[in-house]
């Protein structure tokens, strides 16, 4: 199953316009991978995913899609990932959910094999200077990753808010920085999911038009 945050992830994330190199981290079963890739023709594609499983599935989505030219796979903990390819571009839906022993999939939605600030160490030695990192995390926890991305030298130069409805409060931040490269102006937008419940946004189904015919995961 996709779930929103991946999606809007992989939507809403803006890359350069010369964006060549991108290296997602924890992908899962590869579905912020695949969306970039057709949003990027030009662009090579690494993802790194630390469970065997998860990355097992990724593969057979990646070989199975149009887009697998594109597209490798590692099964790798970013944390001890070493290259001297720098990437213009590093998306991650990073794990947030506090330890819970009775969850079904420990690994991908607890801050267990990865945490904020080893996300924001690891990614400044794999970004280009100039390049950008962007993430989707809890609103409630947006503070404080862009004080700990500050003190690596991440700018942060687009901030969306996203929430459910126009009613309900703030749920989800992407959060976008720039690498050592100060940033002048940084951006806000306020993104809506739900015009009423169980029916999407205009917003929403205008920014993923183009993948509603999107291979299914």
């Amino acid at each position: 199953m996709v779930g929103t945050d991946a999606v809007l992830l992989g939507a809403l994330t803006q890359g350069s316009d010369n964006c060549t190199e991108i290296l997602e981290v924890g992908t899962g079963t590869g579905v912020v991978s695949l969306m970039l890739a057709q949003r990027y023709s030009s662009a090579r594609i690494t993802a790194v995913e630390i469970d065997s499983e998860a990355f097992n599935l990724a593969q057979k989505n990646f070989t199975q899609s149009q887009f697998s030219p594109q597209l490798r796979v590692l099964n790798k903990d970013v944390r001890s990932y070493r290259t001297d390819k720098k990437y213009d571009l590093v998306v991650c839906n990073p794990p947030y959910f506090e330890v819970n022993s009775s969850e079904k999939h420990p690994v991908a939605r607890q801050q267990i094999s990865l945490n904020y600030n080893e996300l924001i160490i690891s990614a400044g030695h794999l970004v280009r200077e100039g390049g950008i990192l962007a993430v989707i995390i809890p609103y409630i926890t947006s503070q404080e990753f862009i004080s700990l991305a500050a003190e690596q030298g991440f700018w942060l130069k687009r901030h969306v808010r996203i929430r459910g409805r126009d009613e309900l409060p703030y749920r989800r931040s992407l959060l976008e920085f720039c690498f050592l490269q100060e940033v002048q102006l940084e951006l806000q937008e306020d993104f809506t999911i739900e015009a009423a419940p169980r029916r999407f946004s205009e917003q929403y189904l205008e920014l993923t038009n183009d993948f509603h015919v999107f291979p299914t995961i």
